[in-house]
């Protein structure tokens, strides 16, 4: 059965829990456009233990699109900032945030981790690779559709998006896409 989280998040404009990641802990962070989760100040950013929520640092003044946990316990987070698009963050004790190179104009959307590769997906088709989290490589893919959700399992890089896109590749740059079956925007994949 489906439960609250406290009373989950909530103030500002439009509040939403935009994206959520289960740390290798345990916690769930869930980060989106909200100022308050449960009882305490959380801005766009916060942790749920199972039975409350912990702040993470001061938040930010953006909205958090995409988390993506590291196995060393590391998140790191990215969204869109008022006046600067394509932000991304990371943090290794949840508290203290450092803001990596911009990735252009494109809304950062998605985020994924695995195989030794992070992806960072975002609107109009934007699609950069990185080793070290410090140089992002344009990835080609033939779409100029949002990239809204990116996945790394079983050897595969997963992307979805807006105009029913989904696509699939064994290394980025070398996208095979499924069928266009819906015009309907998928916003994640696990």
């Amino acid at each position: 059965a489906w439960s609250a989280l406290a009373q989950g998040v909530f103030g500002g404009s439009f509040p939403a829990a935009r994206s959520l990641a289960v740390m290798p802990g345990g916690d769930l962070i869930a980060g989106g456009n909200f100022e308050r989760a449960g009882t305490v100040t959380a801005r766009g950013i916060a942790r749920w233990d199972g039975s409350l929520w912990f702040t993470m640092g001061t938040g930010f003044d953006s909205t958090v699109l995409a988390l993506a946990p590291l196995a060393n316990g590391d998140i790191i987070a990215g969204g869109m900032d008022v006046g600067e698009q394509g932000v991304v963050l990371t943090s290794i004790d949840g508290s203290t945030w450092t803001r990596l190179p911009s990735l252009g104009s494109g809304f950062l959307r998605a985020l994924a981790f695995g195989q030794g590769a992070f992806l960072v997906g975002g609107a109009n088709g934007a699609l950069y690779a990185t080793t070290d989290a410090a140089t992002f490589t344009p990835v080609s893919i033939a779409t100029t559709s949002n990239i809204e959700g990116a996945a790394i399992s079983s050897n595969r890089f997963w992307l979805v998006g807006s105009n029913g896109l989904w696509a699939s590749a064994t290394q980025p740059g070398a996208w095979s896409f499924g069928p266009n079956i819906t015009t309907t925007t998928f916003r994640g994949v696990a």
